[in-house]
C-alpha cells in the first residue's frame, strides 16, 4: 500500500512540473497571436485560425520538452524544423498585403535573435 501511494505521489509530481511549462506556453501562443492580430490587422476567422495553429505548436513544443529530455540542440533542431510549416499554414491564411508584413516580422525577429545569440556567445551551433 505504502509502494503505491509512494507511486502515486511521484506521478502527481511529474505530471504538474510539465503543467506550469505547457500553460507557459500556451500563454506565450496566446500573446504571438494578439501582436500578429494587431500588427496584421487579421479578421477575427483569421485570428482564430492562427491561434489554433500557435497553440498546436505550443502543445507540441512542450511535448518535445518532455521527450528530449533537456537536450536543448535536439529540442531548437525540432523548433526548427516545426517553424517552417508554422510560417506555411500561417502565410497562407493572409492576404498579399499581410504576407509582406508578416515577412517583414519574420526577418526582424530573426536580427534581433541573431544579436542576442552574437552578444551572448552561441551554444547551439
Amino acid at each position: 500500500m505504502k509502494s503505491l501511494s509512494l507511486c502515486m505521489v511521484l506521478a502527481l509530481g511529474i505530471v504538474s512540473l510539465a503543467w506550469p511549462q505547457t500553460l507557459e506556453k500556451q500563454s506565450r501562443a496566446q500573446s504571438r497571436t494578439k501582436n500578429l492580430q494587431k500588427l496584421l490587422s487579421l479578421n477575427d476567422e483569421q485570428s482564430r485560425q492562427v491561434g489554433a495553429i500557435l497553440s498546436r505548436e505550443a502543445t507540441q513544443s512542450a511535448k518535445d520538452e518532455e521527450s528530449y529530455g533537456g537536450n536543448r540542440r535536439a529540442m531548437m533542431k525540432a523548433a526548427r524544423g516545426r517553424q517552417a510549416g508554422i510560417d506555411e499554414q500561417i502565410e497562407s491564411l493572409l492576404t498579399q498585403e499581410q504576407r509582406v508584413k508578416y515577412q517583414a516580422y519574420k526577418k526582424a525577429r530573426r536580427s534581433e535573435f541573431d544579436n542576442r545569440r552574437r552578444l551572448r556567445g552561441s551554444e547551439y551551433d
